[in-house]
């Protein structure tokens, strides 16, 4: 992976607080050393979707299935996108500039990474 590509993906990570994201969706309440709410992927009376500001992680415990991950991965649940697309919504959210979208080589390491994911 290229070093300017894997510096983009973590200066998305990195100007993006799961927390804020997340709290746009979901009423977070606090529970020790979490953050706690309702479902936004199910419908449930309890909470048991988890946040972690620490890891900045999330995980859904409604399903039983084990629904969880990052910033990226939250997006893609929640917009039904893919990898590339959740990369650049949260890019876009954060006001960070992508690499130009001609360059061959970004293209093709962002691909990579798609379908590494995806595996």
């Amino acid at each position: 992976m290229s070093t300017r590509f894997r510096e983009f993906i973590e200066e998305v990570r990195s100007a993006t607080d799961i927390v804020q994201l997340i709290s746009g969706d979901v009423e977070l309440s606090p529970s020790g050393s979490t953050l706690k709410g309702l479902s936004p992927f199910h419908q449930e009376r309890h909470p048991s979707f988890v946040v972690w500001p620490e890891t900045q992680s999330w995980y859904d415990f409604s399903n039983g299935g084990g629904l969880g991950g990052d910033a990226f991965s939250y997006v893609q649940h929640r917009d039904r996108l893919g990898f590339k697309e959740a990369v650049i919504t949260l890019a876009e959210r954060a006001g960070i500039r992508r690499p130009d979208q001609d360059d061959e080589s970004f293209k093709r390491e962002l691909a990579l990474l798609v379908e590494r994911r995806d595996i």
